[in-house]
């Protein structure tokens, strides 16, 4: 379309026809749309790039952040696991050597434990036996005549005080036998201890006294103590062997 001035009437405008220069106008109006359809295209499609760039820039720092942090919990966790079982394993030693040390502890002070019962039973026996006036001798002859593999030419030695009163004691005991032997001769004896009685027969040595019969007593069972060297008290006084049961107290 072409635009003309009117001769005639001034200050109008007359429009002519012209199918060329619509077309090109109209070509030209299309170009220029689809070059703005373009540049928004391009546009549109360049925006959405850079925000996907920045959006795959954020998840990845934010995966970065979380690996960070996840390294850093089983780091930690490593680390808090290992303290717990270093101190599992301090509290288990402590736990043995408590163990071992008490039983150390039981077995050093058991034979002391022995040691001083014997001491107060030998008190203990001496205190009932000074009122006894050898009235253990009945069973202590008794018991001994019975082990002995011959019945004649018996004869025990005691003490000269205890040589006094075993008449009678020997008497008793040998009316409590099944099959009493011919009867034994005396034999006072200064060296034995007041609490000893032997009965021989041919060879054969029966310690009845109450000193040997002690002495075995405390014997066993120091013995029995575990771990213990106690060799110079089995046969010593200081388990209250001699001075208790002979009456002759310990200072």
């Amino acid at each position: 379309m072409a635009i003309l001035r009117s001769r005639n009437q001034q200050g109008n405008v007359v429009k002519v026809a012209n199918p060329a220069v619509d077309r090109s106008i109209l070509a030209w109006e299309q170009r220029i749309t689809d070059a703005e359809q373009q540049a928004y295209e391009r546009a549109k499609e360049e925006l959405r790039e850079e925000y996907e760039g920045r959006l795959h820039e954020a998840e990845q720092a934010m995966a970065a952040a979380d690996q960070r942090i996840a390294d850093g919990i089983a780091e930690a966790e490593q680390s808090m696991n290992q303290r717990w079982q270093q101190s599992i394993h301090s509290l288990a030693r402590c736990a043995d050597e408590i163990a071992t040390l008490r039983a150390e502890t039981l077995r050093a002070s058991e034979g002391e434990c022995v040691q001083l019962a014997l001491v107060l039973a030998g008190k203990l026996l001496h205190r009932q036996l000074q009122d006894d006036e050898h009235t253990w001798l009945v069973d202590a002859l008794r018991a001994g005549l019975d082990e002995l593999p011959a019945r004649h030419h018996i004869s025990i030695a005691v003490h000269p005080e205890v040589a006094e009163v075993i008449e009678d004691h020997l008497d008793a005991a040998l009316s409590l036998m099944d099959e009493a032997p011919s009867r034994p001769s005396i034999q006072p004896d200064a060296a034995m201890r007041p609490g000893s009685c032997r009965i021989e027969c041919q060879g054969t040595i029966v310690d009845v006294g109450l000193q040997g019969a002690w002495e075995r007593v405390a014997h066993h069972l120091l013995r029995q103590a575990p771990e213990q060297d106690l060799a110079q008290t089995i046969d010593g006084d200081s388990v209250g062997l001699s001075g208790d049961i002979d009456g002759q107290e310990q200072p």
